[in-house]
């Protein structure tokens, strides 16, 4: 038997193009924006390149504020 909580927050998978990074005293906070337009606020322990491209893996925070991020492989890195 199987139960869940459906409150408890769900692993989502994001791919989008990270920017505004900014190091924070445990790691990094940057924002992705999605492929559905989106802008999701992220916290990860390993620096993304700014506009790089992103297949993000994680869950959101109880009050959807910040996406933590449990694994991130980076998909294109843009270069301007």
């Amino acid at each position: 038997m199987l139960f869940i909580n459906a409150d408890e927050p769900q692993d989502k998978d994001i791919i989008g193009t990270a920017f505004d990074i900014r190091t924070s005293q445990n790691g990094y906070t940057f924002s992705v924006d999605d492929t559905d337009g989106d802008i999701t606020r992220c916290f990860a322990r390993i620096e993304p390149s700014e506009f790089g491209i992103y297949l993000i893996k994680g869950k959101a925070s109880d009050d959807g504020s910040m996406f933590f991020v449990s694994s991130m492989q980076e998909i294109h890195q843009n270069e301007f």
